[in-house]
């Protein structure tokens, strides 16, 4: 009985030592892509006034740098033509490709990270699709308002059928 109890002791002793091919959580961003017709030499990373990286393109449009953040949070980013939204927290590897030629229609992403960036790309394309000034402002006040109920339930139907993305990212989309 003894010799029963002391080899279970071993056995949970063993089994709960941590499997030496796990990496432990990374405390940094890896951002990497690969953009066609680069407007620019660089990739303006930011957080506002509070926080930005310069990322270098190589001429074949080729990039990739890590950086730690303070916390995970939209950011944005900026080619030297044209910016789009990015969420971004320490341990995601994201990958994107971007041809400048169609910005918003080519925004991807890959890697850890995707389905929340993947969103926002979606979602900038979908009010684009949506929002239409020229429309709007030709409406009369009682079209107007209910054009407008039309697209804050198009908005939040958008929203509940993208039910993987980072809760912090709906969050601060609406």
């Amino acid at each position: 009985m003894k010799k029963l109890l002391l080899c279970l002791c071993a056995v949970a002793l063993f089994g709960c030592k941590e499997d030496p091919k796990e990496e432990p959580a990374k405390d940094y961003v890896t951002f990497a892509g690969k953009i066609e017709n680069p407007n620019s030499d660089s990739l303006f990373v930011y957080l506002g006034r509070d926080w930005s990286k310069t990322i270098k393109v190589a001429p074949d449009g080729t990039f990739k740098d890590t950086f730690k953040i303070a916390e995970p949070n939209m950011y944005g980013f900026y080619d030297g033509s044209e910016s789009s939204s990015l969420f971004l927290k320490n341990g995601y590897d994201l990958n994107l490709t971007l041809n400048t030629e169609e910005f918003d229609e080519t925004i991807a992403y890959t890697g850890e990270g995707a389905v929340s960036n993947n969103f926002l790309a979606e979602k900038s394309r979908f009010e684009e699709k949506i929002f239409d000034v020229d429309a709007l402002s030709d409406l009369d006040s009682t079209a107007f308002v209910s054009k407008i109920a039309v697209i804050k339930s198009d908005l939040n139907n958008f929203y509940n059928s993208n039910k993987e993305v980072d809760s912090m990212v709906i969050a601060k989309s609406n």
